[in-house]
């Protein structure tokens, strides 16, 4: 199992994420991290998941535990009135205990950049753009390989002051699927709650006072990454040595947010892990997991 120390490394995480663009309390559409955000997602989060079984095809292969950190730091610089410029950095580790059979990584991590620029184009339509250049991999023999540039493409449309409908473009040349969209939605169909569709964490959201909320939803976790050339011959599977692995987790559950200070937002989630894979797309090989509890704690802040 994974470590206790590393849940001290997380409240270190968390504590490194940085401001963003303020946000508008009258906008009743209002991300608590920003108007210029799509969604809830804060900019530092932990996440735990349990032991669960895994299978490669019918073979079990043991039980596996998962930890997820990620911390970004995204700042507003020159630009006009109607839009501004975004510079940058996004981490991310996942860490897992995988059985010694399992041809499976114990660290997949990214560390990059964030370039990009937000738009108001009119008062109905905004527009974001991110680029993620960096390196993803299993840092075991970080080369020129293991370098990529994902790209997040956002665009919204407001109806009126409750609604606003828009799409997620999400590019990375990694993946399986190297162009995946989304339709993603803000709601605030009354005074008290509000709907807030944007991966990666689609939830509703119940607003109890000045610094209470609570939710439900889900949250996706993962991403693709390069492993070392010599992996998997421990396992007998020296073929996925330079491989990319898509992993991924999906998350269904419930939490509260809470104000702190005026301007810390600290929130606490759980519920039930539905879904984690392990796929070597190239070379056809998909590990299973069974569903988990999970636990997760974000920090962020209001500004």
């Amino acid at each position: 199992m994974i470590s206790h120390r590393l849940l001290l490394l997380a409240a270190g995480v968390a504590g490194t994420a940085g401001t963003l663009p303020a946000n508008d309390a009258a906008d009743p559409l209002a991300s608590p991290y920003g108007t210029d955000r799509f969604g809830n997602a804060p900019p530092a989060s932990f996440t735990y998941a349990f032991p669960s079984a895994i299978r490669l095809g019918d073979t079990a292969l043991g039980d596996i535990d998962s930890a997820e950190f990620a911390a970004s730091y995204v700042e507003s610089v020159g630009g006009g009135r109607d839009w501004h410029w975004l510079v940058g950095a996004n981490w991310r580790r996942q860490q897992f205990d995988p059985p010694a059979s399992a041809p499976l990584p114990d660290t997949l991590q990214a560390a990059a950049a964030a370039v990009g620029a937000n738009w108001r184009i009119n008062n109905r339509w905004r527009a974001r753009v991110e680029l993620l250049p960096g390196v993803y991999s299993d840092f075991r023999d970080v080369s020129g390989d293991d370098v990529n540039v994902p790209a997040l493409i956002e665009g919204a449309y407001r109806f009126n002051d409750n609604l606003e409908v828009g799409v997620q473009l999400n590019v990375d040349a990694f993946r399986e699927s190297p162009i995946v969209g989304t339709v993603g939605v803000s709601w605030r169909f009354a005074d008290d709650w509000r709907l807030a569709l944007w991966i990666p964490r689609p939830q509703i959201e119940y607003t109890i006072d000045d610094q209470w909320a609570a939710f439900v939803g889900a949250s996706f976790g993962g991403g693709s990454y390069r492993v070392a050339d010599d992996f998997g011959k421990d396992a007998g599977r020296a073929d996925l040595g330079g491989e990319v692995v898509d992993f991924q987790e999906v998350r269904v559950g419930a939490g509260v947010r809470y104000i702190a200070l005026e301007r810390l937002a600290i929130e606490l989630a759980g519920g039930w892990m539905i879904d984690r894979r392990f796929h070597f797309h190239e070379r056809d090989v998909l590990v299973n997991g069974d569903g988990a509890p999970y636990i997760q704690f974000s920090l962020g802040a209001v500004w």
